[in-house]
């Protein structure tokens, strides 16, 4: 067995795959899921060996008459785009930012300067003696500026989410970043350094991809459409394959940012959520079945297929499994179909739990994960008024072991100081109201606590993987000592960095 996994924060973990198609044969996989304060990133890619390597190999086949005249077409185009990148240079305006000694080995500084009547922002970077520039703020959400990030070699670590690019080319190298940074003309002459600036100098740059080529053949199927599924998706097409993809998903909605759903209710605007308009997806010939599920994954007869609620079968070549984990919460008398209870997972549960703070005057979060309490700190942030309690059953806190104590600590303290207020290592007996909402929390000591919303954030997890377990899917896998499907660590989606 060859089981391939991408890493969905790295471009280059899909060279295996890309690399790696031998002959035709299917894959099943398992995946359980340990629960982790950062469940919304755990997915799992199956990579299912097949065909011939992923290179142009019908270049030879095709080459005819007509292939000469697309010969003749691209040396035109090309030159066309030289003369383009000719005048473009032209546009270019030079600016003398400082003196070579301001600029230290392995140290960021931003510099300002007015151009073409606004103030432009760059980062200046020294690397092994080189100088590089970039564009100043993190691509993730366009405003956080990389000057309070650190520099490691080459790589530019984002101060809040993480994010790394590399200074010299500004690719981003890890998530959940996914356009690169800006890179500028810099030179240094007599002591003295300049840098280079188109007319209109953009803030991030989307990777450069292939487009779709019908003549290739090869199938890649997509289950699922989180951040992991995007990631497959998007890398396959930066690093060359131009076969056909299908991304089949239950949601209703294109891929978009489920994390950045925490982190605001009164000012978010549902559109900035998503990684990509749909015309990228026309562009890369990227094919959706959205609100559709997948039943089981069977190898009939050497023809690895999925077959989905409806009977439709559909081949492949390589299959990616990012069907993502659902929340696990634990059975209470009294939870069940409330309206006024909601976890946290799409857009609908945010619209759902924005209506409610609007009206609310007591919110219960059930769970202190990290996100759990970012949506405290938000809900406190934008509804001043609405009293905020964090209930954690367990005795011990998933953020210590996240974070460490010291640091889980200085968090909650934060937190108790913006109003919050917690409960710990008390356990509910039940939840009382009426027919269809809640209104009391009881706790098994015969205190209560009334509340108006009731947010859901359990630290267990399961794989939305059902599917995999059906017909003898499951005599194919290997498991380790956590009951996990055994990959390649560097291979896998979801690692935390």
């Amino acid at each position: 067995m060859n089981i391939l996994f991408s890493k969905a924060r790295k471009a280059s973990s899909l060279k295996p795959l890309l690399n790696g198609f031998k002959r035709k044969h299917a894959w099943q996989a398992r995946s359980s899921i340990k629960a982790t304060p950062s469940a919304t990133w755990i997915s799992f890619l199956l990579g299912l060996s097949a065909l011939n390597e992923l290179k142009h190999y019908s270049k030879q086949a095709f080459c005819t008459d007509e292939s000469k005249i697309e010969e003749k077409e691209n040396a035109a185009t090309e030159e066309v785009a030289r003369e383009e990148k000719i005048a473009m240079m032209k546009k270019i305006t030079t600016y003398e930012i400082g003196v070579s000694s301001d600029f230290k080995e392995g140290e960021i500084k931003e510099i300002k300067f007015e151009h073409e009547g606004r103030i432009l922002t760059i980062l200046v970077s020294r690397v092994e003696g080189k100088l590089y520039a970039t564009s100043a703020f993190d691509t993730y959400d366009d405003k956080t500026p990389l000057k309070d990030g650190a520099l490691f070699g080459d790589k530019l670590y984002s101060p809040i989410y993480g994010c790394a690019y590399s200074v010299k080319s500004g690719t981003v190298e890890y998530g959940p970043a996914i356009d690169n940074l800006a890179i500028f003309y810099i030179r240094e002459k007599e002591g003295k350094v300049f840098v280079g600036i188109p007319k209109y100098p953009p803030r991030k740059v989307r990777p450069m991809t292939s487009f779709r080529d019908y003549n290739d053949l090869r199938k890649v199927v997509v289950v699922g459409s989180g951040i992991a599924a995007f990631a497959c998706i998007d890398n396959l097409r930066q690093n060359g394959y131009t076969g056909e993809i299908k991304m089949i998903t239950t949601d209703t909605r294109l891929p978009y940012d489920k994390t950045k759903l925490s982190k605001s209710f009164k000012n978010i605007n549902y559109d900035d959520l998503y990684l990509r308009p749909e015309e990228y997806y026309d562009e890369q010939g990227i094919e959706f079945l959205l609100g559709r599920e997948v039943k089981v994954v069977k190898n009939v007869h050497g023809s690895p297929h999925i077959e989905l609620e409806d009977g439709l079968k559909i081949e492949y070549d390589a299959l990616m499994v990012a069907s993502g984990s659902r929340p696990e919460p634990r059975e209470i008398e009294g939870l069940a179909q409330q309206n006024n209870v909601s976890f946290l997972r799409d857009i609908d549960d945010h619209k759902k739990i924005k209506e409610y703070l609007d009206k609310v005057k007591n919110v219960t979060i059930i769970g202190a994960g990290i996100i759990a309490l970012e949506t405290a700190a938000t809900i406190r942030k934008e509804y001043p008024k609405v009293n905020v309690h964090v209930i954690e059953e367990n005795e011990e806190l998933a953020i210590d072991e996240k974070l460490g104590k010291d640091v889980a600590d200085v968090l909650l303290d934060m937190h108790k100081k913006n109003g919050v207020k917690f409960t710990f290592s008390k356990s509910i007996e039940k939840f009382i109201g009426d027919q269809d909402k809640i209104k009391q929390i009881q706790f098994e000591d015969g205190a209560k606590l009334n509340t108006d919303l009731v947010l859901l954030f359990p630290n267990m997890q399961s794989g939305n993987t059902d599917y995999l377990f059906e017909g003898d899917n499951i005599d194919n896998l290997e498991f380790d000592e956590e009951d996990r499907l055994k990959v390649n660590y560097l291979q896998r989606a979801g690692i935390n960095q």
